[in-house]
């Protein structure tokens, strides 16, 4: 049996809520296909689901591809979490005997893409809200394909191919071919095209809310927060390689790149 669910627009950049859907029961195929092309569309999709349980969780996780591994050695997760089969790393401020229990604790970070580092970086992040703050901690995105046309022409020309802009201030270092000088005013220029504010989505998060985005169309950041409350979100990561393969197909077809140039990208 199929689930129909309606959509909502987050902002005039990018994302939509997802409406009349419990994620928390299982869903069959079709309804799942619906989800993939909607993630595809909006990049960002939001769920609001409060007492999520890991498992529930988990199972709706994995109808997007097979989940990362979790970066985070067992040890220094509390007993919650210490499931031997758990793929789900915190993103918590909370510390125990002065050690933080998760990663990412404390304060800004600057816009940047989950595991860019990686040969295969990760397709997916799924993150959901345990305990939020009163102010601050929220989560911005930007639309790499606004990011992209947005760009002078003379640019574009000098990073012929690419239909998306992947880059980030956090993580992006150089440009193959330039020197020092012009790479730096490069990337400056595409820096600051990334962050327009006609580009980006804030999230500001409620307890319940599950946001899954596209970690090669968007880049994301957040905002400062005092370290007085604690923040609590549990995350997981979805292998670029096992994303439904529509899905990747028209990755591939967007990125304007043989797939080869992709090694993340395979089976296309």
């Amino acid at each position: 049996m199929s689930y129909s669910f309606d959509t909502r627009p987050l902002g005039p950049a990018l994302g939509a809520e997802i409406l009349g859907l419990d994620i928390s029961k299982p869903l069959d195929d079709k309804t799942i296909q619906n989800h993939c092309d909607a993630w595809r569309d909006n990049i960002i999709l939001l769920f609001n689901k409060p007492d999520m349980s890991q498992e529930e969780k988990l199972r709706f996780a994995t109808c997007f591809g097979k989940l990362g591994e979790r970066p985070r050695p067992k040890e220094a997760q509390p007993e919650d979490y210490r499931k031997p089969d758990s793929t789900f790393m915190l993103v918590t401020n909370i510390r125990e005997n002065s050690k933080p229990i998760g990663t990412l604790p404390d304060g800004e970070m600057m816009f940047h893409h989950d595991t860019i580092y990686k040969p295969r970086p990760h397709i997916g992040t799924l993150l959901y809200a345990i305990q939020v703050l009163s102010v601050g901690g929220n989560t911005k995105f930007t639309d790499l394909y606004k990011a992209y046309d947005a760009l002078p022409d003379d640019i574009k020309k000098k990073i012929q191919g690419r239909k998306a802009l992947y880059v980030n201030r956090l993580m992006t270092a150089e440009i193959d071919g330039l020197g020092p000088d012009e790479r730096e005013e490069i990337l400056n220029q595409m820096f600051d095209v990334v962050e327009r504010p006609e580009h980006v989505y804030e999230h500001v998060w409620t307890p319940g809310d599950l946001l899954l985005w596209d970690n090669f169309w968007s880049s994301h950041a957040r905002t400062d927060f005092s370290d007085g409350e604690v923040r609590l979100l549990r995350r997981c990561q979805v292998e670029a390689e096992s994303a439904p393969a529509a899905y990747l197909a028209s990755d591939c077809r967007r990125l304007g790149f043989p797939s080869e140039n992709f090694p993340y990208i395979i089976g296309l």
